[in-house]
């Protein structure tokens, strides 16, 4: 799909060499693979990026108009790491718990199951209470239920002081973009910079955030979006497949024939570089298919298989918590993670503060098999 969404603009900027373009992606990992499909010939009229950075960049922009309409103190906006919301929202909820107290899933579950709903709530472009009395009634609930209750207010307080502070997490950062994108002299900004817009994997962005960009697209003098049909991974943040199409259609039948809808099969698609890429690791780590995990040669490895994220989490800090009894210095231990969501990332900060021991995250922005280090762990336990 990328390759299709990005060749059309290349076509356009070729038309156009005064032209600029903007082209935006999923996420930052793929912002390399979507620079190889650039010629480099146009790159230079390029600004590829991905949505929630656009969204950063558009809030940093027009910073004024955000600090007024949202109350936000500060200068300057500061954007707040998963991390970081993860701390704030448990300092809220320690403060007081309310009913949640009774809650018997464990606290950082339950702290990233609060920021999931404040997430969601900007996702789809609801206010806090609304997105409660939703919660509410799936769980078949009136909205005055205690717990719901506490809940909101934990969340509440947490938004309120993120406005006084003048810190964005990434629920604010979504809402004011959304925003933004809704105010003429904004996209008549944007309007006047980019005459080439391409945007891929619409699927996968949160729903509000979607609908705005489509709306930009309809002022843009050249635009390709591109969706998968089987897509909407990143449900979680609310990604939907359907969304996707709704707005799509929404262009496709609210012009007079400027936008067309070409439905692309399989067998449309250049999967050659799939292929590469599924070859290449497979001989990199062997065919998980062809049999049982094997293993590892080397001294000193060992394999554990563990189908829960909390078991992985308790494991991986109990590990780390002999090494520490037995003399070796935190800083001298490192947990190389394939995936690291936020439950086990919860799970792991909980399990290392029980124990004393520091501990910190670095999330990269690159694919974990383009990096050096981790090729050379995975070539090891071959």
């Amino acid at each position: 799909m990328s390759t299709v969404v990005f060749s059309r603009a290349e076509v356009a900027l070729r038309r156009d060499s005064a032209a600029q373009a903007l082209m935006l992606v999923v996420d930052r990992r793929a912002e390399r693979p979507a620079a190889r499909l650039v010629p480099p010939d146009v790159f230079g009229q390029v600004r590829l990026e991905s949505y929630l950075t656009f969204a950063q960049r558009l809030v940093s922009t027009w910073w004024t108009l955000v600090a007024e309409q949202f109350g936000l103190a500060g200068e300057t906006p500061e954007f707040l790491p998963f991390d970081v919301t993860q701390y704030a929202c448990r300092q809220e909820y320690r403060r007081d718990p309310g009913a949640l107290a009774r809650v018997t899933i464990r606290e950082p579950r339950l702290i990233v199951q609060l920021i999931d709903n404040m997430n969601l709530a900007a996702a789809h472009g609801l206010a806090l209470d609304e997105a409660w009395t939703r919660v509410a009634a799936g769980l078949q609930l009136p909205f005055e239920d205690d717990v719901i209750q506490s809940g909101y207010r934990v969340t509440h307080r947490l938004r309120e002081r993120c406005l006084q502070v003048g810190v964005l997490p990434f629920d604010l950062q979504v809402e004011a973009a959304v925003w933004l994108l809704g105010q003429q002299p904004v996209v008549d900004s944007l309007v006047a910079e980019y005459r080439v817009l391409a945007i891929d994997g619409l699927d996968e962005m949160v729903p509000a955030l979607a609908s705005a960009l489509c709306s930009l697209a309809a002022s843009v003098e050249r635009v390709t979006v591109g969706y998968s049909t089987d897509g909407g991974l990143r449900w979680m943040l609310g990604a939907s497949t359907t969304h996707a199409s709704t707005v799509c259609a929404k262009l496709v039948g609210g012009g007079a024939g400027e936008f067309r809808h070409l439905r692309l099969r399989d067998d449309h698609l250049p999967d050659a570089p799939r292929r590469a890429a599924a070859g290449q690791l497979a001989r990199l780590v062997g065919d998980p298919l062809a049999g049982p995990p094997r293993q590892p040669r080397l001294d000193g490895w060992s394999l554990r298989t563990l189908n829960r994220p909390d078991l992985m989490a308790r494991a991986a800090v109990e590990s780390v918590a002999g090494l520490v009894d037995a003399g070796v210095p935190p800083k001298g231990i490192v947990l190389l993670s394939p995936y690291l969501d936020a439950v086990v990332s919860s799970e792991l900060m909980a399990g290392f503060e029980a124990f004393g021991i520091p501990f910190s995250v670095d999330r990269r922005w690159r694919s974990l098999f383009d990096d050096a280090s981790a090729r050379a762990c995975l070539t090891a336990l071959r």
